[in-house]
């Protein structure tokens, strides 16, 4: 959740230095993805929760942004900053599935 709540608000530069809604339209959508990811986070006892939701979050979020560097350069460019966000991402997923998988393992 942090991470991605992270990314999202640091996305607001995004916006702004976009130069059209091809640069632009990435940065909406892992915002929406956070916002979605965070209101089932907040509801309920959903914190407290073994769950994939945020790992599915996290792995939406490197689609998102592998999609927008796609819609922007028209090729799969492996630089630059929508790039380094979708690595965190994926990092920040791997941890994540390999928390996952131990809690499991703990709790058995």
């Amino acid at each position: 959740m942090a991470v991605l709540g992270l990314l999202a608000a640091s996305l607001i530069h995004g916006l702004q230095a976009g130069p059209n809604w091809r640069a632009r339209i990435d940065d909406v959508a892992l915002a929406t993805v956070t916002l979605v990811v965070a209101l089932w986070y907040l509801r309920g006892r959903n914190r407290y929760r073994r769950s994939l939701v945020p790992l599915a979050g996290l792995l939406l979020g490197v689609a998102v942004k592998v999609t927008g560097i796609w819609l922007t350069y028209g090729a799969l460019v492996l630089a630059g900053a929508d790039f380094g966000i979708a690595f965190y991402l994926l990092l920040a997923a791997l941890i994540y599935a390999w928390q996952y998988y131990r809690l499991g393992e703990a709790t058995r």
